[in-house]
């Protein structure tokens, strides 16, 4: 017990004394020692002051533990929380007495039979029903088209070809070059925008090397773009396409995120409307290919695509995206203190208390998330950063072997620590300390964790996703992030709507390939029902003069008499209803019936065509 007279605070100055001392050796104590101290002071005495010594308790099982102070995620001391720890080992439990909070700070509401110290019994762990249902909030369309048109809506294509008429207008104004392309510009429709789609999304099944490559006339690159659209109306469809309009130049200026928000805005919105996920959810980063200069350009070593704008999405363990944030740093609503958990909560907003799982990676995982979403009727499990706040000592100084497993319980909490080739930390607050056989490639049975085994098995839905949209990609490294965010977005939608189609449609199953192939040939009809307004260089590609076939023989007259074989020639058919006779040695195969025309016919009957 401490010698502290009455009338005065421990750690404060006494008249006529120095300043109080505070041993410099660490005291080993006994339990009894403790037990004693305990039942004999009051809080004031065992409180003490910031200045009193920490007590180290001998472990021999577990590990030692000491009186410490709370530290935040990055496993920095916290002032402001600083709460004395003293545990003690009774026959294999870990009872851990615990201050209360400090006056100053607001305790969060506890959970019903919520308790202060880890224990080993796993009666904490919470029974949460999932009370919503996994269902289509529309009628199911029957053809791939109506699910991708699901989120390309008339609505949302009429706003891209507005915005895009109203850029190139002001780029058109202020260009000082009366030959460049931008000049030439007419103005997009709709109809013409879904060709241009069409043409985008081909790009990444019949791939090339450079989009010129699509317009080049040598048979090594025969295609069929030029069909449907020139290649100058292409580049400056692309360069032009713009999501604001000239009145919020403002809000872009102040916020860069702003030339794409209603892009991602039409996306979640859309899977919101349509319907509502299964049970278990993931979530994870996910990254768009950028490597130029852009000062939200994030970093990830273990990604595909190291050096790119970061997204953060929220899947299903399928790949069908549910929801997904563009992060752009200081900008974003979400970088202040505990970015993680507002990232989680502005994901699920309208999924909570509802009695879904959600997957995550020890990025995300803490103690404090699993309560928050616990007191939200949501399940949380994933592995977890060892220095994160309000871990127990005990998991993380514990040495264990190969197939070991130990675990600690608080407030429906559960965190472990499973050694395989190394150790892994996890959390969980669905699924107890169980064991489960697994039988590996190899035939190999091993004992694995049932939280470890849930979330290898639910994790990957970003990563699945991220997988489909990178057969046949789109992107092209000349285009603007903000156009980047476009086509990904627009490939994510692809990727969703084939989902949904083998889902709901009660169809056979299609794969990416022919989903994706059914919808560039709706945007891309045959050559007969090509929109006259998207034909653009058709006519001159399709219609075009050629030699006739037909020969005759003639007799040279000069030179030695021989024989030759020379073009037929033919009267003109037009000339000829205009009673003039012109004869010709051209024709023209795409016209019926191959009419025989001379050069200033030709032109004027095919009026797209330029002399």
């Amino acid at each position: 017990m401490s010698d502290h007279q009455p009338g005065t605070s421990r750690g404060t100055k006494r008249p006529n004394e120095g300043p109080l001392r505070v041993p410099s050796k660490r005291v080993l104590l006994q339990e009894s020692d403790i037990i004693n101290a305990l039942e004999n002071s009051d809080d004031d005495d065992f409180m003490g002051s910031d200045e009193d010594e920490d007590f180290l308790l001998g472990d021999d099982d577990e590990g030692s533990s000491t009186l410490e102070s709370d530290e935040d995620e990055e496993g920095v001391q916290s002032p402001s929380s600083e709460v004395r720890v003293l545990s003690t080992e009774r026959e294999g439990l870990n009872e851990t007495i615990e201050e209360s909070a400090l006056p100053h700070e607001s305790p969060e509401p506890a959970i019903e039979g919520s308790t202060s110290h880890w224990s080993t019994s796993c009666s904490s762990i919470k029974q949460i029903p999932f009370v919503r249902e996994s269902k289509l909030h529309i009628e199911p369309p029957s053809q791939p088209i109506d699910y991708f048109c699901l989120f390309f809506d008339e609505e949302y294509l009429r706003m891209i070809v507005e915005c895009t008429n109203r850029y190139a207008e002001s780029m058109k104004s202020s260009s000082e070059h009366r030959h460049a392309r931008i000049s030439r510009w007419k103005n997009l429709t709709v109809e013409e925008f879904k060709t241009f789609l069409g043409l985008l999304l081909h790009t990444g099944t019949a791939k090339m090397n450079r989009l010129t490559d699509y317009w080049k006339v040598h048979w090594l690159y025969k295609s069929c773009f030029s069909n449907y659209m020139s290649r100058n109306r292409f580049f400056i469809i692309l360069s032009c396409l713009h999501f604001t309009l000239p009145n919020e130049e403002e809000e872009v200026t102040a916020r860069r995120l702003n030339k794409c928000q209603k892009i991602v805005a039409n996306f979640n919105n859309t899977m919101n409307n349509i319907y509502y996920p299964g049970k278990n959810l993931s979530l994870d980063e996910s990254m768009v290919l950028w490597r130029g200069r852009l000062f939200f350009r994030h970093h990830i070593k273990g990604k595909r695509h190291k050096y790119d704008i970061k997204l953060y999405v929220l899947a299903e363990p399928d790949g069908l995206i549910l929801n997904f944030h563009v992060f752009t740093n200081t900008e974003d609503e979400t970088a202040v203190k505990g970015h993680t958990e507002k990232i989680v909560e502005k994901l699920m907003d309208n999924k909570l208390d509802g009695g879904h799982s959600i997957y995550m990676d020890n990025f995300y995982n803490s103690y404090n998330l699993a309560s928050k979403l616990l007191r939200r009727l949501t399940y949380c499990t994933g592995t977890l950063n060892k220095k994160r706040k309000d871990n127990p000592r005990v998991i993380t100084s514990n040495k264990l072997k190969r197939g070991e497993n130990i675990s600690r319980y608080r407030n429906g909490v559960h965190i472990g620590k499973w050694k395989d080739k190394r150790e892994i930390h996890y959390i969980s607050t669905e699924f107890a300390d169980e064991m489960q056989e697994v039988t590996s490639k190899r035939g190999i049975t091993t004992l694995k964790p049932l939280a470890i085994l849930r979330y290898n098995e639910n994790m990957s839905g970003v990563d699945l996703q991220d997988q489909m949209i990178s057969y046949y990609p789109c992107e092209r490294k000349t285009l603007r992030w903000y156009l980047k965010i476009f086509i990904h977005t627009m490939m994510m939608s692809l990727v969703n709507s084939r989902l949904l189609y083998n889902k709901f449609s009660g169809k056979p199953k299609l794969s990416l390939y022919d989903f994706r192939e059914n919808i560039i040939e709706h945007f891309l009809p045959q050559n007969d029902q090509i929109p006259e307004s998207s034909s653009g260089n058709r006519s001159q590609q399709s219609h075009r003069l050629t030699k006739i076939v037909k020969t005759t023989e003639r007799t040279m007259r000069t030179g030695p008499e021989r024989k030759v074989q020379a073009v037929a020639r033919k009267d003109c058919r037009n000339c000829y209803k205009n009673k003039k006779r012109v004869q010709t040695t051209m024709e023209c195969k795409n016209c019926p019936d191959s009419p025989p025309m001379c050069m200033d016919c030709f032109f004027i009957l095919h009026t797209c065509t330029k002399k």
